[in-house]
């Protein structure tokens, strides 16, 4: 894995709770992403949709590839706030794949995120 465990961990962790208000977001990760110390999801949310934005592949590339399964994963299941069951019936996935490609996805936006606070 290119980035910290401990990242891919409080990001997972947010996402889940990407539009809870009683949510507080670990300040490490508010510092990391918006240099400041946030305390609630929805001053970082905006910072993580445009990150899952993004991650969107260009028009020309085909839509059954995996950068496409990865970035649609993220935005049905964080953007549009699907289930995983709801997800998995869009994508044509089984339930368990869409949990294996959203864990690989996760990952990929940690490594993201984690690349737009090097740069």
């Amino acid at each position: 894995m290119g980035i910290s465990h401990d990242l891919y961990e409080v990001l997972r962790d947010v996402l889940s709770h990407l539009y809870d208000p009683t949510y507080r977001v670990p300040s490490e990760l508010g510092r990391l992403l918006v240099g400041a110390d946030v305390s609630t999801v929805e001053e970082i949310r905006p910072v993580i949709e445009e990150n899952i934005q993004s991650l969107r592949p260009g028009d020309g590339v085909p839509h059954h590839t995996r950068s496409w399964r990865m970035y649609n994963v993220l935005k049905l299941r964080y953007l549009e706030h699907l289930t995983q069951e709801d997800a998995a019936l869009r994508l044509g996935l089984a339930v368990r794949q869409l949990a294996r490609n959203q864990a690989e996805a996760i990952e990929l936006l940690a490594d993201r995120l984690g690349s737009v606070v090097a740069d």
